[in-house]
């Protein structure tokens, strides 16, 4: 997204010094996410992403990377778990998990792939509608009554509802 706006580096090293110190379980991972390159440029975020990890930070998200080699460049100088952000279309460049893996990154996410496909699925389906005036022509990309049921383990509420009849 363009027209971000960011925080002082101090402030967000501040940010993540109180997380890390307030943190009380060993299972709570602290990501810090840095928007810089798409502000100020590659080079701020890498500086951001240096100081988020010496504050503490786990995993470091430097967001939208624009080409493979600047994600082998920050992999290689932060040297603490990156995430890698996956948009379809986006301006990261769109690698498998494996070759992500080989980069040395330790987490992706895809956050808008399933409403993308959800989107599409709806569009569709209501584009059907209107040109057949049913949906029936489209039940073969329809999850069935019963099929559906079973996923949300309908058959299993019935049964409990039955202990309290």
């Amino acid at each position: 997204m363009e027209g971000k706006q960011l925080i002082s580096r101090a402030d967000m090293v501040s940010k993540i010094k109180a997380a890390v110190h307030v943190r009380n379980v060993d299972d709570i991972v602290i990501i810090a996410r840095t928007d810089a390159r798409a502000v100020n440029g590659f080079d701020d975020a890498i500086e951001r992403s240096l100081a988020y990890a010496d504050a503490g930070a786990d995993v470091i998200f430097l967001e939208a990377p624009q080409s493979v080699e600047e994600m082998e460049k920050a992999v290689r100088l932060v040297q603490k778990p990156m995430m890698a952000n996956l948009v379809e279309h986006g301006k990261t460049p769109f690698l498998t998990g494996k070759q992500l893996e080989d980069l040395g990154y330790k987490i992706v996410i895809y956050p808008v792939s399933t409403i993308y496909a959800v989107t599409k699925a709806i569009n569709d389906l209501l584009s059907s509608l209107r040109k057949a005036d049913t949906t029936l022509e489209y039940g073969t990309h329809m999850v069935q009554f019963p099929d559906f049921n079973n996923m949300i383990g309908l058959n299993k509420e019935r049964e409990f509802e039955k202990m309290f009849q």
